[in-house]
Order: C-alpha cells, then structure tokens, then sequence
C-alpha cells in the first residue's frame, strides 16, 4: 500500500495528463475507424468516407489516423516529466492549428467539409479547440494537478523519505525548517 502511494506521487501531473491524453485520442482514433461508430455514411466495418463519430464530430480516415498517432506518442511520452510536457506542447500546437484552420474553412459551411483532407465541422472544432487549451495549460503550468491549483491553494510540500519517515523539503520551491511542524 504504502509503495503504491509512493509509485503514484512520483509520477508528476503532466505525465498523468499524456497519459490520459493519449489514451482518449488513441480511443478516438479507433473509433474513428470502426465503421459502424461513425453515422451517415455508407462504409460498413472500416470507416473511409466522412460521416459523424457517434452522431456528433466529423471523422474519417485521415482524422481518425491523427488522432491514432497523437494517442501513440502520448504513452510513451508519459515516462518522463520533460517527454511528457514536450508531448503536450506538441499535442497543443497540432490541435490549435487543426482547429484555426477549422474555424477559418468552416465558417460558412454547415455541416462536414474537409480541411487538408480531415473531415470536420463546429462540434470537432469546438474539441479540438478544447484539446488546444488543455495542452497548453500543461506545457505552461506543468505542476498543475487539481482544480486546488486552479483556484490558488497553495502547493503541497514535497516530501522525501528518509529512514522510512517522510519529511518535507520545500514549501511553493522554499527551504522549510528544520523545525516544520
């Protein structure tokens, strides 16, 4: 027990969210391909021609590989804090210039059109954009680990163990004394 709560604190937040980033586009990606998860259009097992990923976001082949790549290179990026953040940069770069030129092309097509031959519309946009955002919240606050953060609650100090007692280091990057409560 008291291992897997060291295993778990050792592994910093933002190699928790390229895990988790890359598992939900690598999901999107497959479901991308399945056929019969994207609607409105004629392909029966394996998606190739535009349609709508459960009825809502515009998906086909080429989107759904995009997706399948971005989740592939989320997993490995998670073993490290700097593979991780550099990972999300790239995940927030890929996903706001996706998503600019989606707006851009979109603006006066309703429906599914093709942006560098990726099928989107207002819902895949508005992800997109979402997707944009929580990368570059994590490349430039990698420590952010909860909605405490977010709110402005101090950081909790960091802890090492020695002799099989835990005993804080700094508090918010300063030296704590000896005499910490």
């Amino acid at each position: 027990m008291r291992e897997e709560r060291m295993a778990r604190k050792r592994t910093h937040p933002v190699q928790r969210a390229a895990l988790y980033f890359g598992l939900v586009n690598l999901l999107i990606g497959i479901a991308g391909f399945a056929g019969p998860a994207v609607k409105s259009n004629r392909d029966r097992y394996i998606n190739v021609n535009p349609g709508l990923l459960f009825g809502i976001f515009a998906m086909n082949w080429l989107h759904a590989l995009v997706h399948l790549v971005a989740g592939a290179l989320g997993l490995p990026a998670r073993r490290t804090r700097s593979a991780a953040r550099s990972y999300m940069a790239f995940a927030a770069t890929l996903f706001g210039l996706l998503s600019a030129a989606g707006w851009q092309q979109g603006r006066a097509r309703p429906g599914i059109y093709l942006v560098m031959g990726m099928a989107l519309n207002t819902a895949a946009n508005a992800l997109h954009t979402l997707w944009a955002l929580i990368g570059a919240l994590f490349t430039l606050d990698p420590d952010l680990a909860s909605t405490r953060r977010l709110l402005g609650a101090p950081r909790e100090p960091e802890l090492v163990v020695v002799e099989e007692e835990y005993v804080p280091v700094t508090v918010e990057g300063e030296p704590v004394p000896a005499a910490y409560p």
